[in-house]
């Protein structure tokens, strides 16, 4: 097989080491044909989408190879989304949650013996005001705040402990902002404080089930909202997750839609914040409002069976 192979040195696993037992397992079964590397956040999706401009460059490779985290995949799933070229993960970042999800072995080795056409699938893509794709999520809440205080020098050396330390400040220190969240076209709307529109089960751990039902998949997004500020309720509704039990709380809408959600700041707010962000795929993007639809069977992964 002809491999693209990308990656990004800034993320928090990569290593020269690394990088060498990456390729030891590439090259023992496929031929590397194209290495992109990036060095700075987003520069390995214009690499990328680059260098697939060019439809010779395209007819040379018969997959990408992400090597690198969450933040890295993003990158290639936004230059990859409704092509024909499949991707392929070796999952080498800071907290791994979509490779943990979908039981991607953290093994550059393992991982390598995925990618064959028995493992090939497609899949869907969550879709941020029509231009950002996201493989996970997207949310709105203390979390983005969190991850827009983290340096990357800071995620490098302290890897997950740094979105612990920062969730934690950001929960204790932030001052919700209410927010409607309306589906298009059933004329529903709905108020919170924190909400996530997910396209897999978990939020960071595979343990952490926010929206159970969630499938990449059904064509369907799968959106959970905290409607109480208070953080006694959100604790409460925090350990509900590991057992599930919160999509059942009075506190907690959790709910299935194949329309398009949008998020803003509630109009009864007598003080408009000016500038609240949301994150995707643990990174911070987009200032509200935003809109968020399932892009259906957008990008062609190998993964191990069918989740």
């Amino acid at each position: 097989m002809r491999i693209l192979w990308v990656y990004n040195t800034i993320s928090g696993g990569i290593s020269s080491k690394a990088i060498k037992k990456a390729e030891e397992a590439l090259s023992a079964n496929h031929h590397i044909v194209h290495i992109i590397k990036a060095t700075e956040i987003g520069q390995a999706h214009l690499k990328l989408r680059h260098f697939l401009s060019d439809a010779r460059n395209v007819e040379s490779i018969d997959m990408v190879a992400a090597l690198g985290g969450d933040g890295l995949i993003n990158e290639a799933v936004n230059a990859l989304a409704y092509t024909d070229i499949p991707m392929g993960i070796m999952p080498c970042g800071t907290t791994n949650a979509f490779a943990k999800e979908k039981e991607i072995p953290l093994s550059f080795k393992d991982a390598v013996e995925i990618f064959n056409d028995n493992n090939l699938q497609t899949i869907d893509l969550g879709c941020l005001n029509q231009d950002k794709y996201f493989i996970m999520m997207c949310s709105y809440g203390f979390d983005a705040k969190a991850i827009s205080e983290i340096s990357q020098m800071v995620k490098k050396r302290l890897k997950i402990f740094a979105y612990l330390f920062y969730g934690i400040k950001a929960f204790l220190l932030d001052n919700p902002v209410k927010i409607s969240v309306k589906v298009q076209n059933e004329g529903k709307a709905y108020s919170g404080y924190y909400c996530i529109i997910n396209n897999i089960k978990s939020y960071g751990n595979p343990m952490a089930k926010i929206t159970p039902h969630a499938s990449t998949y059904d064509g369907l997004l799968d959106v959970c909202i905290f409607k109480n500020p208070h953080k006694f309720s959100f604790i409460r509704n925090t350990a509900g997750i590991f057992t599930t039990r919160h999509i059942n709380y009075k506190d907690v809408i959790y709910f299935q839609t194949s329309h398009s959600v949008s998020i803003g700041i509630e109009e009864s707010q007598q003080e408009k914040p000016e500038y609240l962000r949301v994150q995707m795929d643990g990174d911070v993007f987009n200032q509200l409002p935003v809109e968020i639809q399932c892009a259906r069977k957008a990008l062609r992964i190998y993964l191990p069976g069918r989740q």
